[in-house]
């Protein structure tokens, strides 16, 4: 069994304060695109995943803890063969580590037979990472709390995203680098979720969306990656407009309504040797019925 653990953007991405419990409370509305990780699901006896990342091989990564956890809170006896074939960039802030995790949870609870519920798939999600949860559904959520509390929105018109990624991040990786990025924020970067609304009532009237990108940690991520302006500058200058940050970074993105001029983007920045991917939204209603993703694919 094969399935597609699709990449995501954040159209906002608010930091409203920092809670008592060291967690921050978030405003954010997340967004599936078609880039896409795919992940291979085989019965086996043993429990075992293999990556075409090297690094990803451990069981330390998410989809093996993913995995384990739904091997154990179930008591399921058997085992699986789980290859990984990573496309979507590592540390980049575009959740392809939570959306590998979630694509696991569904495919496993398919593969086993176990017939979780939503329920109890958001809960063994929630305690794997706060993007998680939001990545067993995809297409356009409301995320709150921490992020992991989320609500579906109407999704937007199908969107062309040209997104870059800095071909050198400084930033620590991983968990240590989400949590690096939070500590670099000054209450400057905190807000009242006021653009997140503004981005809801759009979304639920039909309303134009790319003048309403919002990203609290542009500034921190400015700090922590020395190439974050000159990438900025460089899609702004191929004809992005409203140019934003995907996560706490350092990928940027820009929102086309219309593919060719997307295109002409995305190619002009692969003629000055840019790391650039041209994707478009994806909702739910584009996967198979049984919930796993099917295959999705991008140009890059």
């Amino acid at each position: 069994m094969e399935a597609s653990a699709y990449a995501k953007i954040n159209l906002t991405l608010e930091v409203l304060r920092r809670r008592e419990d060291g967690y921050h409370e978030v405003r954010t509305i997340l967004q599936t695109i078609d880039l896409a990780d795919t992940i291979t699901f085989e019965e086996s006896n043993e429990l075992s995943v293999e990556s075409s990342d090297p690094s990803l091989a451990g069981e330390e990564n998410l989809v093996w803890r993913a995995a384990d956890l739904l091997k154990r809170s179930t008591g399921h006896f058997g085992g699986a063969h789980i290859r990984l074939e990573k496309r979507i960039p590592m540390n980049m802030g575009l959740g392809g580590g939570s959306s590998d995790a979630a694509t696991t949870l569904l495919g496993l609870n398919t593969l086993w037979g176990l017939g979780l519920d939503p329920a109890a798939l958001h809960g063994l999600a929630a305690s794997l990472g706060s993007d998680v949860p939001f990545f067993l559904t995809g297409g356009t959520c409301l995320g709150t709390g921490r992020g992991d509390e989320t609500s579906p929105l109407p999704g937007p018109p199908r969107s062309w995203v040209v997104l870059v990624c800095p071909q050198e991040d400084s930033s620590p990786s991983g968990i240590g680098k989400t949590a690096h990025m939070y500590s670099l924020l000054d209450p400057e970067d905190f807000s009242d979720g006021s653009p997140t609304r503004q981005m809801v009532d759009a979304l639920e009237n039909g309303g134009p969306i790319d003048g309403l990108l919002f990203n609290g940690f542009r500034r921190a991520s400015q700090q922590a990656s020395p190439q974050h302006s000159q990438v900025e500058r460089l899609l702004a200058e191929a004809g992005g407009e409203n140019v934003c940050l995907a996560g706490s970074g350092p990928a940027l993105f820009s929102l086309f309504p219309h593919e060719d001029r997307a295109r002409r983007v995305h190619i002009s920045l692969k003629d000055r040797g840019v790391q650039a991917y041209c994707v478009s939204t994806v909702q739910p209603s584009s996967w198979p019925a049984h919930h796993i993703p099917g295959r999705g694919g991008a140009k890059s």
